[in-house]
């Protein structure tokens, strides 16, 4: 049922689902610190404390224990290295919210900047709304609320202009939209852009076969008439001879030219 290994990053969803498994056994008490750990001894009235162990003691370690375990599964390798050495589960879990759960006022300003800075880029809608969500989520684990409508004009303004139209739609209802049904519009406006994409490409594609096919036939009818003239040519020059134009006694034997001397 905990599906969620903690990481630097999302601290927030595995600590949700964390505490909603726990508490729905009714075992959280044990990482909050409600469940106190019994006396480790048997205390007599007579002799006072004993060196036998008690009865409860052992069975609220046993728990603790499985429990311990249990968070340690759900914990990448880094997270593991701030517990190790915990004997128990509430040890490890104030480390881990202390080490987590704690932000910094740098790092909230940075998330901050993220958040009205983030584009969409290549990214679907659900992707890029997904990323806005998680720094949402580690602001408000930090003490920052982030409104819905806070989140709509960061998403807004980091669409790219393919989405104008929609994006002035969004911007000038005077009446407010849940984040579901932005979510939904975002979509749609994604699958048309898809579509009139899909659209053109095969416009252009046809259309560059139809170019091809044109320049293809022109320079084969270019080259038809070329090789014929050609042809026609190294005929004609084949019978052509001196003597048709010039008398032969002057292609054969040219005058020779006499200069006077003086």
């Amino acid at each position: 049922m905990l599906t969620i290994c903690l990481t630097d990053h999302n601290y927030s969803k595995w600590a949700f689902q964390f505490k909603l498994v726990l508490r729905g056994y009714k075992l959280f008490a044990h990482f909050d610190g409600t469940s106190v750990c019994p006396p480790k001894f048997v205390v007599s009235f007579e002799t006072g404390v004993t060196k036998e162990l008690s009865s409860d003691f052992q069975d609220w370690e046993t728990i603790d224990l499985a429990l311990l375990s249990l968070l340690i599964a759900t914990l990448s390798d880094d997270a593991i290295d701030h517990v190790l050495g915990c004997k128990t589960a509430y040890d490890a879990w104030s480390i881990l919210e202390d080490r987590y759960a704690t932000v910094s006022r740098s790092r909230i300003n940075m998330l901050k900047t993220e958040l009205q800075t983030m584009q969409k880029r290549g990214d679907s809608i659900d992707k890029f709304l997904s990323k806005l969500k998680s720094i949402r989520d580690q602001l408000f684990v930090a003490g920052e609320v982030v409104s819905d409508n806070d989140l709509m004009i960061a998403a807004l303004a980091g669409l790219p202009r393919e989405y104008a139209i929609i994006r002035t739609v969004i911007l000038a209802r005077e009446s407010s939209i849940s984040l579901k049904e932005f979510r939904a519009q975002l979509l749609n406006t994604e699958r048309d852009i898809e579509c009139m994409e899909h659209t053109l490409s095969n416009s252009m594609a046809a259309m560059y076969v139809q170019v091809s096919s044109s320049q293809t036939n022109s320079e084969h009818g270019s080259s038809s008439h070329s090789h014929s003239a050609n042809s026609l040519s190294s005929t004609t020059v084949g019978t052509i001879h001196p003597g048709s134009f010039y008398p032969s006694s002057l292609v054969q034997h040219p005058p020779s030219l006499q200069v006077p001397h003086v």
